[in-house]
């Protein structure tokens, strides 16, 4: 494949995805506040808690450029995670590093090496389209399985456009895929007792965009024939 900056870009989030568990959501092409500068920053791939946990954050910047990353891009990229409040940050770059680059990284950051030769072999296939009909951004799915009080596992994707940053939704169920602005509400095709919701919250530094399953969590006990509902966070994105 021909390789260019943003194909690159994807690749890495769809790697930086592989690595990490249910808990921890990728947001691609992300932009936050920063709480010292108080501008937006743009951030590559950002890793962070899908329930807003402030110590988990990491940012990822994909340096695709043919010389090797130096001390000066190292110090850029530490004043950047100061910035946005990034615990861990990873360079990734396709043609090296500097030994005083390497050693002014130090412990919280990480220079990785993946080269484009490595990345010939990756079976990638390619995001697929936003669902929102008036985007042309890309997604990558995240798994979300999830247990219902009295009801079988529910299987479910999301993501997060790189373009209009909205949410996308896909059920296993139905196979319905649909998008979700800022604060918004849907029921797929399903029909059942369950539907879906966004909110803007507000986090320790910023606020984020968190989306809900709400589903039937039992009996209401004043009225047994009747359910009661609540939230199961499935996702989460800061905004800018």
């Amino acid at each position: 494949m021909e390789m260019n900056s943003k194909l690159y870009e994807k690749i890495i989030s769809s790697l930086m995805y592989d690595e990490h568990d249910f808990n921890t959501t990728v947001v691609p092409n992300a932009k936050i506040i920063g709480t010292i500068s108080g501008r937006s920053r743009q951030i590559d791939v950002l890793l962070d808690s899908k329930n807003g946990e402030s110590n988990r954050r990491i940012i990822v910047d994909a340096k695709y450029q043919k010389r090797p990353i130096d001390i000066k891009k190292v110090e850029e990229f530490e004043g950047m995670m100061r910035d946005v409040n990034a615990q861990r940050g990873i360079l990734v770059c396709p043609n090296g590093y500097t030994q005083s680059a390497f050693r002014r990284a130090q412990e919280l950051i990480t220079i990785r090496l993946v080269t484009e030769e490595e990345l010939e072999n990756i079976e990638f296939y390619g995001w697929e389209y936003c669902s929102s009909l008036s985007c042309d951004g890309s997604l990558i799915w995240e798994l979300n399985p999830t247990l219902i009080s009295n009801a079988p596992m529910t299987i479910t994707c999301s993501a997060k456009c790189d373009k209009c940053s909205s949410f996308n939704v896909w059920c296993w169920a139905c196979g319905e895929k649909f998008s979700l602005g800022d604060e918004d509400e849907y029921q797929c095709k399903c029909k059942d007792n369950t539907f879906w919701l966004t909110s803007i919250e507000n986090d320790e530094y910023n606020k984020s965009v968190y989306l809900h399953l709400i589903c039937p969590i039992g009996s209401n006990p004043k009225n047994p024939n009747t359910l009661m509902y609540g939230p199961i966070t499935m996702n989460r994105r800061p905004i800018n």
